[in-house]
């Protein structure tokens, strides 16, 4: 069984702006009035949290390909270290 992680795939500069689920596809964004604080990344991870797979999405993402293609960012963002 894979495990779900969040993934950033946009950033906007330094600013994590657009995370996805690795098991479900599902996007999270982060809402512009945020933009300007530090509370991006713990939005995102937020929304990620409080997310329930789909099931059977994990076999079907596994068999297909993901929807989104990774963007390099200026760092990785360690989802453990949140």
């Amino acid at each position: 069984m894979e495990i779900r992680n969040l993934c950033v795939v946009k950033w906007l500069a330094t600013i994590p702006v657009v995370g996805v689920c690795t098991l479900c596809n599902r996007e999270f964004s982060v809402s512009i009035a945020k933009l300007k604080s530090t509370e991006t990344k713990w939005s995102l991870r937020a929304q990620f949290d409080c997310h329930i797979c789909a099931p059977g999405t994990e076999s079907q993402i596994s068999r297909t390909k993901p929807r989104h293609q990774r963007i390099a960012g200026p760092g990785s963002f360690d989802s453990k270290k949140l």
